[in-house]
């Protein structure tokens, strides 16, 4: 196995790994990688990769089990494949760091599904930022000063011009 350098100045990415700042990568010619869960990439880059389910961990600079939706991660990991679950991300959570749904995306049974647009069913926790679902016919509604929007992103609920909420 060779050992190959590579500087913060040419970061890359390959298969599910970010190489950052100065780190060590094997390269592997098809012969098998010593380290703990990583795998020889024969057929794009003959590197040593993180195995499926794991991450390359940059504090410790090994590949690590990725974390499950709701359980504890570090925020302090810039492994963008940190959580196992696809559309989410580790952050703070009232003090505690969590694999949570991105905030375009709500929980459904283990998955983070995209947030509903205004006019939809849907069920509490369910819609897009500025929009609540609506107790009596659940469907999502803008919430007060805010109409639905013809884009997607940022939110599908945009300011209201002109409205003047009371404020008391």
């Amino acid at each position: 196995m060779i050992d190959r350098n590579v500087n913060d100045r040419d970061k890359r990415i390959w298969g599910n790994v970010m190489w950052k700042e100065r780190l060590t990568v094997k390269i592997c010619s098809g012969a098998a990688c010593a380290d703990t869960h990583n795998i020889c990439d024969t057929g794009k880059t003959n590197l040593c990769i993180c195995d499926t389910d794991f991450f390359w961990k940059t504090t410790a600079a090994e590949c690590a089990t990725q974390v499950a939706l709701n359980k504890d991660c570090d925020v302090a990991q810039t492994a963008s494949d940190q959580c196992s679950i696809a559309n989410s991300e580790c952050r703070d959570d009232s003090g505690t760091d969590k694999c949570l749904c991105e905030t375009t995306h709500y929980a459904n049974g283990g998955a983070c599904v995209l947030r509903k647009s205004p006019k939809v069913s849907c069920a509490s926790g369910e819609c897009v930022t500025h929009a609540s679902c609506d107790s009596g016919t659940s469907i999502c509604v803008c919430d007060a000063g805010y109409d639905p929007s013809l884009t997607i992103s940022p939110t599908m609920c945009k300011f209201k011009l002109g409205y003047n909420a009371l404020v008391t």
